[in-house]
């Protein structure tokens, strides 16, 4: 499908490399590029102060909560004249739904940053709680993608640059033409440093020519522990919120 061969090619350029060389990092405990806490998918969404989180390594599930609004279409639709993602949902997993490492390299979903372990789970000490943020961005087939790549390394870079990161999964779907980010963060002023940097404020300028609509975010009132950070607890928040556009 024509639409679907679009959005292979800018999810390439989208979740291309984004840290570059870096002698402290590696391919386990670091993501592609898109990230964000005030807004969708790319870093480039609407912005929030609220708090954020959830747990265990996104290989949970393949599918969560039912959502009963489906990513808005106004893409390209298909030759037949139907809407090609009416089966998306901000608040479901897709089939195809993958995480990418530092390299840009998909893989099943896992978790990547210093609070990872080898296995791609999220750390559990029993006590400690984390705050979190989830988002999703359903772009556009007229976003300016070789921008978007940019804007992903951009904020690739003051991701992983804060010492208040503690894991993350950056990932999204070919079929559903969507970016997803799920953020796991020590504390809200950690959160917050990343939402005011320049490449986060930059991309939240840039959003409304990234989303074609439906896109949304989700960041968790209150900290929780481990144990809470599933994917299925991020799909529900995420079906519960009101999308931006």
């Amino acid at each position: 499908m024509k639409t679907h061969a679009r959005y292979a090619y800018a999810l390439t350029l989208a979740l291309a490399p984004a840290c570059g060389d870096d002698g402290d990092a590696n391919s386990d405990d670091t993501g592609a590029s898109t990230s964000s806490t005030t807004g969708p998918g790319t870093s480039a969404g609407p912005s929030t102060t609220e708090p954020a989180s959830t747990t265990e390594p996104a290989t949970s599930s393949s599918s969560a909560a039912p959502d009963s609004e489906s990513s808005t279409g106004s893409a390209d639709e298909s030759s037949t004249g139907s809407d090609p993602f009416a089966g998306c949902s901000r608040g479901s997993i897709e089939e195809d739904y993958f995480v990418v490492n530092q390299l840009g390299m998909p893989g099943p979903a896992r978790w990547y940053g210093p609070g990872a372990d080898e296995d791609g789970n999220l750390v559990d000490d029993g006590k400690t709680e984390y705050v979190v943020s989830v988002t999703y961005l359903a772009l556009s087939p007229d976003a300016d993608f070789d921008f978007l790549n940019q804007l992903n390394v951009a904020n690739s870079m003051a991701l992983y640059g804060n010492a208040g990161l503690v894991a993350t999964q950056l990932g999204g779907s070919m079929v559903c033409g969507s970016l997803r980010t799920f953020t796991v963060w020590e504390s809200t002023a950690a959160l917050m440093e990343f939402v005011a940097s320049e490449a986060h404020l930059q991309s939240v300028g840039a959003f409304p020519a990234l989303s074609r609509g439906g896109s949304t975010l989700s960041v968790w009132a209150e900290p929780v522990p481990a144990s809470e950070i599933t994917l299925e607890n991020a799909m529900t928040r995420l079906a519960g919120e009101t999308p931006y556009d």
